[in-house]
């Protein structure tokens, strides 16, 4: 259901803009593909991998910092339609949220002196 909500909301968005701009054709580069999360582990390095992306690619120096991110609202008490508890029990507690995505930056870090970009998924 949720999948057919966001295909929904981006091909309304595409047709506002190409009215608004009078164009044509697809706004997207690339269709939006959907991956299954098999398991909790597999759902636990990608949200470790999706809060470190940006600084991964030199959009911010800190991941911390960069705005869009769900990181610092997963860590507060602030209202948000985010599934907090839930996902901040997979790593124990809050300070395990912060050292896992601690951890993690050092792991890519060491990764770039390797040459070795690939996102495991068979963890």
């Amino acid at each position: 259901m949720r999948g057919g909500l966001i295909k929904k909301f981006f091909n309304s968005y595409s047709k506002s803009i190409n009215k608004a701009y009078d164009r044509t054709g697809a706004l997207f580069e690339q269709a939006f593909e959907r991956i299954e999360v098999p398991t909790e582990r597999y759902f636990y390095q990608l949200i470790l991998y999706v809060h470190l992306n940006p600084q991964k690619h030199g959009v911010v120096k800190d991941f911390r910092t960069y705005h869009h991110s769900s990181y610092n609202r997963l860590l507060s008490d602030r209202p948000t339609f985010l599934k907090r508890d839930s996902t901040v029990d997979l790593f124990g507690s809050r300070e395990g949220f912060r050292n896992a995505h601690m951890l993690y930056k050092e792991d890519l870090e060491l990764l770039k002196f390797v040459g070795n970009d690939r996102f495991e998924t068979s963890l």
